[in-house]
């Protein structure tokens, strides 16, 4: 959130007028942007049927180098103003929530060539059962897609 500071301007009235100074350059930018991890993750197609919501991952691997990929990735949630939700579940397949091909499937070891790209997907409900109870929904996830690899935050399409 930006906050904007009070400015007060005082002007004065002088007789005899004064040369302003000079004003300096601005100093020169030296910073470059950091470089983008080797596996960056990013948000592919989302879709939001029934109350069933899917996000789907895209895994791509921008460095030199293969990366071998086994299990799943580290996911940690985070609400709208950016604070860790605790009172979430973080399941790995799809954690009894629905039947979708593929989500209960033992993870393999994929071998990520450089310029190859994976296809992951979230799969979640938000259910509240009880009427005195809001639903807790999470803006942004934090995801480590291989131990050793930067964590990068994303912010889906449709609130977790």
């Amino acid at each position: 959130m930006k906050r904007l500071l009070p400015l007060l301007l005082l002007l004065t009235a002088c007789s005899t007028p004064q040369p302003a100074p000079p004003v300096p350059p601005p100093p020169p930018t030296t910073s470059t942007p950091p470089p983008s991890p080797d596996l960056m993750v990013t948000e592919g197609a989302a879709d939001a049927a029934m109350g069933l919501r899917v996000q789907a991952l895209e895994l791509t691997n921008n460095g030199t180098t293969p990366y071998a990929i086994n299990g799943y990735p580290t996911i940690t949630l985070y609400d709208k103003d950016q604070q860790p939700v605790t009172d979430v579940q973080v399941l790995h397949g799809s954690g009894g929530i629905s039947t979708v091909d593929g989500f209960d499937d033992t993870p393999r070891q994929l071998t990520l060539k450089p310029g190859e790209k994976l296809i992951a997907s979230l799969l979640w409900r938000n259910t509240v059962t009880r009427s005195d109870v809001n639903a807790t929904t999470a803006e942004y996830l934090d995801i480590t897609a291989t131990p050793g690899q930067p964590t990068q935050r994303l912010h889906p399409q449709y609130p977790l």
